[in-house]
Formats: C-alpha cells, structure tokens, sequence
C-alpha cells in the first residue's frame, strides 16, 4: 500500500482529536508556524510535549499539501517546523537526552535536507530571477533563465514528494510522536531526571533563553568583520533564541515580547539576506545551463551582491536595539525578584529564623525597621544582567 501524507498526518495525530479537526481545517493549504499554548503552571516535561506535538502537527500538515502537489510555502513550513523541533531537542537535551535522542535528531535532519534543493530553487526563482523581468535590459536572456529554473524545480519537487510519500517518512512520524509520547527519558527513575521533569517550565525558559542570548551576544561581536560562515552562524543563533522566546512567551505577556521577538527576526532575515545570496551562486553552480541564461542567471547574482554591505549595516543596526532592549525575561515583574533573591545564598542560621518565624503568627514590622531596611537595602535594578 502507498504511504500518503493523509495517512502519515492521521499517524501522528490519531489520539488527539483536537489535532485531527485542526488538520482537516488545513487540508489544502501550507500550515504556518502557531505558538504552543503554554499554561503558566505547566511543567518543564509538559512544554517540551507540548512545543514538540505543535512541530510534528505542522510537519505533518505540509506534507499532506506537498502529497498533492508543488507547493513553495509547504515545503517552507515543513523545513521551519523541523528546524524548530531540533532547536527543542537541543534546548531540552538535559530532560531528554535518551537513547533515542540521536536517532530522532538524524531523521529530523534527513526530513529538512530533503527539502533544501526545493527550497534554494524557490527562493532563487521568487527573490532572483522574477524580479529581474522589470529590468529592460536586452543583454538578459530572462525567459530562457526562468524556464530552466522552472524545469529544475518541478524535478526538485517531485523528489520531495518521493520522500514524503516513502516508508521513511512513515516511520519517522511514527517514531518520532512515540519517542516525544512514550520515550525512554520519560522513565528515567533518577532522582535528577525526575526533578528536571517536574520542574517549572518557566523556570527552565529563563535558564534556556539566558544560554541563547549570551551565544547570539558572543557570536555576534564585531558583526560588520565577520566572513560570510561567520554571520552565518549569528543567523543560527539568532534564529534559536528567536524560537525559545516564541515558545517561553507565554509566560511572559506584554508588548516587550513582541517588540523582542519581532526584533530577533529582523536580525535573522537581514542575515539571511547575505545567506541567500550565497545560496544563489549554488543554484547556478548546479544547473547545466547553455551560455545565454548562464551570463543572466551572473549578473543577477552579481547584483545581489552589491546589496550585500546594507544588508550587513542594517544587521548590525538591529543587533544593537536588540542588545539595548536586553532580555525580556530578566526585566519581567513576574520574575525579576524572585530570581534576584533565588540568587543570593541565605545563611544557615537566617534560614533557621525564617524557619522559625514561619511557625508563629506574623506581626506588623515598627516604622522604625521599615525604615531601617529600607536604608539598607534600596530598591535593585529591575532588570539584572543575565548571569
């Protein structure tokens, strides 16, 4: 029997009827990227589930509109909803880290390179080549550049239909659902393991997004220098940090997220700007074309390039605001004094006091203390550096 993207979304989503009613909605379409709805008291166990079951949701969407056709934006959607199911695996490793980790992490891989030639010929033909036509350039041989395009693309995308139809694919979804379901590091009986699985999940969002603001910070130094690999790499960051503060920011509501978030995408589409040129001499590279639509498909490259230097300014330009707005999760009220005094060690005997003092009715402080501690402890910066 054929294995149809239907079937592999009915796999994934067959014990969650609320799964199943949404895909139906979406059948037909390119399914884009929605937030994981994470309860305030959820804990870290349950978002993880929770972030992971929104990616093989998306995944599996795509790949039934893919299972019928060429579709730009699904093949788009189902290489972002891999990206983000690995950035999860990554982000949790020290809750998930089993057996089966690396394996899910390998077919995940595999599931987002089969999309990459796709993807490039996309990308190319949408930012590259159709734009060019507005040009009344006689030299541009624009109509024989497009067609090879456009010929590369449909055998690109009738091998992506080949995968997303295959026997893999079926296991992967089945593994993979099982494994985020079922998996091995959900028995772990240490007790570190359990405590990691019992924990807040806001907790453990503001440890993660702390790692993945201090490797963007780190990354991106001395940005306008950088080789093209190297900005390539502030991309990656910037992309992870963008998908933990999406995922965490349910826990922290206000504008400031959004004004973050919409901050850290502009980074990683500036910075993608540079990537897709690079990307576009690749695309030449691998198409055998005759010398006419060879010299167009080199001088619209060549353009792009010229474009490069404001694209790296205006990177540079967003990396700043960002570094000035600082993390959201540090500043927000709900966090910020709690984990200032998480922070400071309490000594053995002021424990014992506190301890003490929990047991006997609570009395009214005298002006005079309240005055004195005031004294002595003036009001902290609302927002610490993260450590």
């Amino acid at each position: 029997m054929k294995w149809t993207g239907t079937e592999a979304c009915k796999t994934v989503i067959s014990a969650d009827p609320d799964k199943a009613r949404a895909l139906v909605r979406t059948r037909g379409r390119s399914r884009r990227t929605t937030r994981p709805s994470l309860r305030q008291r959820i804990s870290t166990r349950e978002a993880f589930q929770t972030i992971a079951r929104a990616a093989l949701s998306q995944i599996a969407a795509n790949a039934t509109v893919l299972s019928r056709g060429q579709d730009a934006e699904a093949v788009h959607q189902v290489r972002v909803a891999a990206r983000r199911l690995r950035c999860a695996l990554s982000m949790f490793r020290p809750m998930v880290d089993d057996d089966g980790l690396a394996h899910v992490k390998g077919e995940l891989r595999w599931l987002a390179q089969a999309m990459n030639d796709a993807r490039d010929l996309d990308v190319f033909l949408s930012e590259t080549a159709e734009p060019a036509r507005t040009q009344s350039d006689a030299t541009l041989d624009l109509d024989t550049l497009i067609a090879e395009v456009k010929s590369a693309r449909v055998a690109a995308h009738a091998r992506v239909q080949a995968r997303l139809t295959s026997d893999r694919y079926r296991s992967l979804l089945r593994e993979v659902d099982a494994w985020v379901e079922r998996g091995d590091w959900l028995s772990d009986d240490r007790p570190g393991a359990q405590r990691q699985r019992r924990r807040s999940a806001r907790d453990f969002g503001v440890e993660a997004l702390d790692k993945r603001w201090r490797k963007l910070i780190k990354r991106g130094r001395s940005l306008k220098k950088q080789t093209t690999a190297e900005r390539h790499q502030v991309r990656m960051e910037a992309k992870k940090l963008r998908y933990a503060a999406e995922a965490f920011a349910p826990f922290f509501p206000g504008r400031h997220v959004t004004r973050f978030i919409a901050r850290a995408k502009a980074l990683q589409d500036d910075l993608g700007a540079l990537n897709d040129i690079a990307t576009a001499r690749s695309v030449v590279g691998k198409l055998r074309m005759a010398s006419g639509p060879a010299f167009t498909a080199g001088r619209l490259v060549g353009a792009r390039t010229a474009d490069a230097a404001q694209a790296i300014s205006q990177a540079v330009s967003v990396l700043k605001r960002l570094k000035r707005a600082g993390p959201f999760w540090r500043a927000h009220p709900v966090f910020s004094g709690r984990l200032r005094q998480a922070a400071q060690p309490q000594p053995v005997a002021q424990h014992l006091q506190a301890t003490s003092h929990a047991r006997t009715p609570a009395t009214a402080p005298s002006s005079s203390s309240t005055n004195t501690a005031k004294a002595q402890n003036p009001s902290p910066h609302p927002c610490p550096a993260p450590r």
